[in-house]
């Protein structure tokens, strides 16, 4: 499955910590009274600037991709986020590499931010702020964040010299302020504004819930019957339904969750996390792939003799012509519509 010869890139989910309590995340359920709960089986951990340098020891400036985010947490509530990110420029990226960071934005102060942005000003970077509606809006989605908090946090972040993207996800209740989120991403300083409908909703159009005793909803994203043809570019559908083709193994990327745990994909880790902490029943997943699947953390045994072993070289890529996980089917089989993220330059 990897091009040992090849430079790799990682998808590293620095802590599975997170401030805000997204509502359709999957570190967050929703009880039989209503009330949103974080889930109690999470492991709560995180990826330190030491156990950082271990996992990379072997393997420095040969990187031409780092991507910081992740399933569980958000990685600037990571305690050691900034000597993690200048050690990912000094020691692991390669000159012309790049770090990618996804965030809700709503943790740190401004200053921190401004700090921040200050380093990353002068090499190759981008960071997505989830920013998903107005004052009004946002905070229905993104529970336990406030929306001018994030704006605050951003602008110290560009204003330094950082370069910002504006992440929005369409609902029922924000759709009709995305025009006005675009425009205003463009008047702060976004280079990017990027949107995508949700597909966590899956059988329902509104889900409820109760957050400090007070009761909101979130509700599904409503298709214009006069846009049909716009809406379309937002699927693509191959011809092929039996095949695999995985995103991931062209980029000869690695994901590595916060328990160290050394995985293709952040989809096939998210599961992971999820069984090994019996968070929830995966047994409907056709698994039968990650039965006997043992694992040791990055920091004490090398990714790269990891990702030799038999499981991820030929065991796995060889299922995906006979029967795929529903994993690989449903995130990388051909034949399936798949939800695009748009990206609009500014």
């Amino acid at each position: 499955m990897y091009n040992l010869n090849s430079p790799f890139s990682f998808h590293i989910e620095l802590t599975d910590k997170c401030n805000a309590r997204c509502v359709q995340c999957s570190r967050n359920f929703i009880d039989d009274l209503g009330n949103l709960n974080e889930n109690p089986n999470l492991c709560l951990t995180e990826i330190t600037i030491d156990k950082y340098k271990n996992i990379f020891k072997d393997y420095l400036h040969k990187t031409k991709t780092i991507t910081f985010s992740g399933n569980m947490g958000d990685p600037i509530f990571s305690k050691d986020i900034l000597k993690i990110t200048k050690y990912s420029f000094s020691h692991v990226l390669s000159n012309s590499g790049s770090l990618t960071i996804y965030t809700n934005g709503g943790f740190r102060s401004t200053q921190w931010w401004s700090e921040y942005g200050s380093f990353l000003k002068d090499k190759s970077h981008e960071i997505y702020f989830a920013i998903d509606g107005l004052e009004d809006t946002h905070y229905l989605y993104r529970v336990n964040t406030r929306f001018d908090r994030v704006i605050d946090n951003a602008k110290a972040f560009m204003d330094a010299g950082g370069t910002a993207h504006w992440s929005f996800i369409r609902f029922g209740h924000n759709q009709h302020q995305e025009d006005e989120c675009r425009s205003l991403a463009k008047e702060l300083g976004f280079k990017k504004f990027t949107a995508v409908n949700t597909q966590r909703f899956y059988e329902k159009k509104q889900i409820d819930y109760k957050w400090q005793d007070e009761n909101f909803s979130i509700t599904k994203y409503k298709s214009d019957p006069l846009k049909i043809d716009e809406a379309r570019q937002n699927f693509s559908l191959e011809e092929n339904t039996n095949s695999i083709d995985c995103k991931v193994d062209k980029r000869n990327e690695v994901f590595i969750d916060s328990m160290g745990h050394v995985h293709p994909c952040c989809w096939i880790g998210g599961h992971e996390y999820e069984r090994i902490n019996k968070m929830k029943n995966t047994d409907k997943l056709n698994d039968f792939l990650f039965e006997n699947k043992k694992y040791e953390p990055a920091w004490k045994k090398s990714f790269l003799n990891t990702i030799q072993e038999d499981w991820y070289q030929h065991v796995l890529p060889l299922s995906w012509e006979t029967s795929p996980c529903m994993i690989c089917a449903t995130k990388c089989g051909k034949g399936k519509f798949k939800t695009i993220r748009q990206h609009e330059n500014l």
